[in-house]
């Protein structure tokens, strides 16, 4: 699974961050594809905030 079409809140800081990222599978078999879980874990893998993202099969 993956994380697509990420909209990053920076608060107006220049930041080179991904639009996209694998979620792990370790994440997925200990968690699910829970949209707040997945919300939850771009934030602790980043240190950003987002407004909005699309979870996609790869």
């Amino acid at each position: 699974m993956k994380v697509t079409n990420i909209q990053w809140e920076t608060d107006g800081y220049n930041v080179d961050l991904p639009t996209e990222l694998t979620i792990p599978e370790d994440f997925i078999d200990k968690y699910g594809v829970d949209e707040d879980g997945v919300s939850d874990w771009l934030s602790d893998v980043t240190g950003y905030l987002h407004d909005g993202f699309t979870i996609v099969e790869d």
